[in-house]
């Protein structure tokens, strides 16, 4: 019973990172409060090892690391009160591991939580990569963890305004994660936040954002960063003028970084693609992607009939877009 209990938890929820994936909900995942707390995830150190030797986070040292790097994680969390454990708690990890991503490929997803798994209803562009996608943050995608003191009702944490710095497993974690793929960033960097039509926004993934990623860039190495701006809901409006885009926007203007805002584009509607909202006109349903050619298939197509004669041909054409965002 124990043995399939385990492999029941494992295949739940050890996941392979594809390069894009829709939402699946008609309305984005966000939150204008802190994440609800969770138990910790059942068997976490047998998914994490399992992780690691399917797809190593470390490029030169392959699965040679895994019996060290991955007991080093469970450690701290097993001998730390969740209070205690801040962000230098992980460094060992984080040093060791790859959080790099290609030039321009870098991207930021504010509006869908903090280390979901692209299976979490989530939308990741092709050709782009999440700190949570990359070798070092794939391990601790779409799982739960805490300190001892906490691990039957885990949150997401909290951010010391005195010290400048997070408290707490999970935003610990992510907050490393986060610096340590913002400092590798070149390029153009690409960001997409999520508003509430009352310009509600998801707190954790924004002050994440701020506090660990913006500090981190470098200026030398980012041509830019060009920030989207969509509605939670489909059909709403969503501005660059939000105190929030404004405020990091002001942020990224101190750092000595350019950027661009764009809002109620096109491609925004990427994110509320569906096979269950295929009814809905407003929501254009994703078929089909060809990332080689840059194209995502719209559930739509184009009819076009000829006659000659006593003969009628109808010919029906599938309507391909440009799956890249603007340029």
């Amino acid at each position: 019973m124990m043995l399939m209990r385990l492999l029941h938890s494992i295949a739940t929820v050890l996941i392979v990172t594809p390069s894009y994936v829709m939402a699946v909900s008609s309305t984005l995942y966000y939150s204008s409060t802190k994440a609800r707390s969770n138990p910790q995830t059942q068997f976490l150190q047998e998914i994490l090892m399992g992780r690691c030797y399917v797809q190593p986070p470390v490029l030169n040292d392959p699965p040679q690391a895994c019996p060290s790097l991955i007991p080093s994680l469970i450690g701290t969390l097993n001998s730390h009160l969740d209070s205690q454990i801040t962000p230098e708690s992980f460094q060992s990890y984080i040093e060791a591991v790859d959080f790099t991503t290609p030039t321009d490929g870098a991207f930021f997803l504010l509006g869908a939580g903090v280390g979901k798994s692209v299976s979490d209803a989530v939308f990741v562009p092709p050709g782009l990569t999440r700190p949570e996608d990359t070798l070092g943050g794939s391990i601790m995608t779409g799982v739960v963890f805490c300190g001892i003191d906490s691990q039957t009702d885990c949150s997401f944490g909290t951010f010391d305004e005195d010290l400048k710095q997070w408290e707490g497993a999970h935003a610990s974690f992510w907050s490393g994660a986060y610096a340590s793929f913002a400092s590798s960033a070149k390029g153009r960097v690409q960001m997409t936040i999520v508003l509430g039509t009352d310009g509600s926004y998801d707190e954790d993934s924004v002050d994440l954002f701020s506090s660990s990623a913006i500090p981190n860039f470098d200026d030398s190495m980012i041509t830019r960063l060009d920030i989207y701006v969509v509605s939670s809901e489909i059909g709403g409006e969503a501005s660059c003028d939000a105190d929030i885009v404004m405020e990091l926007a002001m942020s990224m203007e101190q750092m000595g970084i350019q950027y661009t805002c764009t809002e109620d584009s096109d491609w925004s509607h990427l994110f509320f693609c569906a096979s269950s909202l295929a009814s809905e006109k407003s929501c254009r349903q994703i078929r089909a992607m060809d990332v080689t050619d840059g194209k995502y298939l719209l559930d739509e197509t184009k009819t076009s009939t000829e006659s000659e004669g006593t003969t009628t041909t109808t010919t029906t054409s599938e309507i391909f877009h440009d799956a890249n965002p603007p340029s």
